[in-house]
């Protein structure tokens, strides 16, 4: 009993943290972007996400590896006890440390074809390429050293130690940011370079807080790992490989859409980089609140799976469809109504193109999110060889048709507004074809998901368009005209939402904060 309340009050507290990091990051993002706008100019900004995009390649490496985790750990404590386990977690180490190797070593070829001028940067400076190859070449550093550690982070969730997890999150954003802070207001820079030191903080920041959770599972658990395979079979090398693969395809797919016209953009331009860098940034915060919200359905979705049930995964998805699209509406279409005053207000008047080119972006996110996360039962049932052929194709056209755009349209459409018609359009197909597969392959009803995601989008457009229109007659100063149309626009939807959807709010509210012991959605 007492194990079961400690699980309870980890997975408690453990949201608590975690939503108190999600905020802090969103904050950061309201402060921080416009002060390192301020501190180091458009130019240097630019710079310095062209830089760190490259790097997202090998980022998706270990998030794709590591989505296999837990399976394979479930798997092996069911057939082989904690020693099974162990094992896993030898093979996962080893797969770490050669994918570590290999992003080291790629990140300083890159760094020295940057350098040397192999890759051609024309628009920028022999110093500025100077500091792309540096920041390369650490960013690279950093990820390769951090991706072994990593396995601990995964071991701890598999423990469902969920409070220090979570809180080391928090405090590596809160370390990171406060020096970051501190750096640029007392100008500190390294090779005459202010973006600099932010990577070097970031090096830092990851050598500390990645650490910690090899220090407390030595400390806590008297952990030790097997290097050398004792009860598993050796087979499941193949498995975890093959299984890895496709998970790594997929997640690459998903995540590697904004960098790489990042990485388009950077070459044509810093100032592009910057414009879509600010445009995109709110794509990923919604992303991020709305896995928050779903991360503790994956689990339940993933038993149910194995277990043959379809009704329960059918009953969970809804839930999950119906309950992001809610409150996603609430944040995308609350940024339509009041969104251009806050652009206005937290970037310049200069940088207002943000807001219109933001929406198409995060609209397409609510109808994409429920076939994202549908990917989750995809992996579940073991088939996701089709899903990552889709969503690589996406990818690809997603490229071409975003290159195509920039030079067939050279002179009408600015680089920054093709970038995000080729996001959006691959957003419209991924939702149809991931839509249709789910309808004849999973035997995942479609049809009253799609009805309820687009009878909340126009109900919510209903509210927030005249709101704005009403709203903007009276000429109020930018603050107050944010402030109302907020207030206004989230009272209305809050209170139509409630009395409609009134059982699955509060089935929300439980399943977040855990208050019913074996509530079943």
């Amino acid at each position: 009993m007492q194990k079961e309340l400690s699980e309870k009050r980890q997975i408690f507290i453990g949201s608590i943290i975690s939503y108190a990091s999600l905020v802090l990051n969103i904050l950061i993002a309201i402060f921080f972007t416009p002060f390192l706008l301020s501190k180091v100019g458009n130019v240097d900004y630019g710079i310095r996400n062209f830089a760190l995009s490259f790097v997202t390649y090998a980022t998706v490496f270990g998030t794709g590896i590591a989505s296999a985790y837990l399976r394979f750990a479930n798997l092996a404590k069911n057939k082989h006890g904690e020693e099974g386990v162990k094992d896993v977690d030898g093979v996962f180490l080893k797969i770490f440390i050669v994918l570590g190797a290999i992003i080291l070593f790629v990140g300083l070829i890159l760094s020295i074809l940057f350098y040397l001028k192999v890759i051609p940067l024309k628009k920028y400076t022999d110093e500025q390429i100077f500091v792309i190859s540096f920041i390369v070449f650490l960013s690279f550093f950093i990820v390769g050293f951090k991706l072994p550690f990593s396995l601990f982070v995964l071991i701890l969730n598999f423990k469902k130690r969920f409070i220090f997890r979570n809180l080391r999150y928090l405090l590596a954003s809160i370390f990171e940011y406060a020096f970051c802070t501190l750096f640029l207001l007392l100008g500190i820079t390294v090779f005459k370079s202010k973006i600099i030191p932010l990577t070097i903080i970031s090096f830092a920041s990851e050598l500390i807080f990645g650490l910690a959770p090899l220090f407390f599972l030595l400390k806590k658990y008297k952990y030790r790992l097997h290097f050398k395979i004792n009860v598993i079979e050796k087979s499941v090398y193949k498995d975890i490989l093959a299984f890895s693969l496709l998970s790594l395809l997929i997640v690459a797919v998903m995540s590697l859409n904004d960098a790489t016209d990042k990485i388009i953009l950077g070459f044509l331009s810093p100032m592009y980089v910057t414009i879509y860098s600010l445009t995109v940034i709110f794509n990923g915060y919604i992303r991020t609140f709305a896995d928050t919200l779903t991360v503790s359905f994956t689990p339940r979705i993933t038993e149910a799976a194995t277990n043959n049930d379809i009704n329960k995964v059918q009953s969970n998805f809804n839930f999950v469809s119906k309950i992001t699209t809610l409150l996603l509406c609430l944040i995308v279409f609350g940024y339509v109504a009041c969104g251009r005053e806050f652009i206005i207000l937290w970037l310049g008047s200069e940088r207002e193109i943000v807001y219109y080119y933001s929406i198409p972006l995060l609209v397409g996110m609510i109808f994409l999110y429920p076939q994202h996360f549908s990917i989750q039962i995809h992996r579940a049932y073991g088939k996701q060889k089709f899903t990552a052929i889709i969503l690589g194709l996406s990818f690809i056209f997603n490229v071409i048709l975003s290159i195509s755009l920039i030079y067939i349209f050279m002179n009408i459409l600015s680089p920054v507004l093709a970038c995000v018609i080729g996001t959006f359009t691959t957003y419209v197909l991924e939702t149809i074809v991931l839509s249709i597969y789910n309808q004849k392959k999973m035997n995942l009803k479609q049809l009253n998901t799609l009805v309820i995601i687009l009878i909340n989008v126009l109900l919510s457009a209903a509210i927030s368009l005249p709101t704005t229109l009403l709203i903007g007659l009276l000429n109020l100063k930018l603050i107050y005209s944010l402030l109302l149309k907020g207030a206004v626009f989230a009272t209305i939807y809050l209170l139509i939402q409630y009395f409609i959807n009134k059982k699955e709010v509060h089935m929300l509210f439980n399943q977040l904060f855990k208050r019913k012991k074996n509530e079943e959605i």
